[in-house]
């Protein structure tokens, strides 16, 4: 499964027409979220960026409105533990997450399923996992209606409250961090921050890898990139990107036993950056040329060559 996830994001307007989202601009706003409650370093808004990514290519149809999407960044901070970072991106929003709350409540078996399909950035099979798990507390306490705000939150309580699966009995090799399991090129690749590990999220974890674009470009004869070069350079990063991945997920669907099925992230984190540093080097149809390259390189090489969804950034 290949996604593209830089552009052409598509929300629903006031009146359910398909319209693109501005997810660089979305990922300001959360890092601004941050930086006004004090957070320098703020690369958890990249990582829900991410997840937005994820969840609006997932949405094949019945697109998520704008609100709804102001209400998944708000649900993602507070399951993080940024509650306070939360209430500042509602404030730079306008958005009014209480309103939702006037509604009546509802008999939640009717409305679970839809609700954490919405409110959640989870795949069909952890939404059965949890939906499960939601109605037999709901079933034991008896409650016949609720709002969505309360099954979003239960939801998210038994996701944390599940993160850590029975390691059992392990290999010493097992025992040891993904990293140190991989083979001697991959190490490299990690050593040289050509391929460089982005930050893991506990209560949304994904394993998730970023590729430097410049550093591609420096491994050039003079700093010339080109389709050619391209082909070269990634051709031999896919088997390594391949390993990591498959090494890291293993690690994961240990911890993290209801997440063991999410996609994984491969981002071009500087792509566009890069090669629109020397405009007068790299045309624009030169730059879109590179771009369809390594789509289909990693498409052909990566995507193709495992069993578990990826998702492709290029920003």
């Amino acid at each position: 499964m290949i996604h593209i996830a830089t552009y052409k994001l598509q929300i629903a307007d006031e009146n359910g027409s398909p319209v693109e989202l501005d997810i660089g601009g979305l990922e300001r706003q959360i890092a601004e979220a941050f930086r006004k409650q004090g957070f320098q370093d703020v690369w958890m808004a990249e990582e829900l960026s991410l997840m937005l990514v994820e969840k609006l290519n997932g949405a094949d149809a019945n697109l998520l409105s704008r609100s709804e999407v102001d209400a998944l960044v708000t649900s993602m901070l507070t399951a993080s533990g940024y509650a306070d970072v939360a209430r500042e991106y509602q404030a730079v929003r306008g958005f009014m997450p209480f309103e939702e709350e006037r509604r009546e409540m509802k008999p939640w078996r009717s409305i679970l399923e839809s609700t954490l399909r919405r409110t959640l950035p989870i795949t069909e099979m952890q939404l059965a996992k949890v939906s499960a798990r939601c109605a037999s507390v709901l079933e034991k306490a008896a409650l016949e209606l609720t709002s969505e705000k309360f099954l979003t939150s239960l939801a998210i309580h038994l996701l944390v409250n599940n993160s850590e699966g029975e390691l059992g009995e392990r290999s010493r090799d097992d025992r040891r961090p993904w990293q140190e399991r991989l083979g001697d090129l991959s190490r490299r690749k990690l050593e040289q921050a050509i391929l460089r590990p982005l930050p893991v999220s506990q209560i949304f974890p994904r394993a998730r890898i970023a590729v430097k674009m410049s550093a591609i470009g420096d491994e050039q004869t003079g700093n010339w990139v080109s389709v050619f070069s391209v082909c070269s350079v990634l051709n031999e990063l896919a088997p390594c990107i391949v390993e990591m991945l498959k090494a890291w997920r293993r690690e994961l669907a240990e911890k993290h036993p209801m997440q063991a099925d999410s996609p994984s992230h491969i981002l071009f984190s500087d792509f566009t950056e890069y090669l629109g540093r020397e405009p007068n080097m790299w045309r624009k149809r030169d730059r879109q040329e590179i771009r369809d390259t390594v789509e289909r390189i990693m498409e052909e090489t990566v995507i193709a060559k495992v069993d578990f969804p990826v998702v492709l950034s290029i920003k």
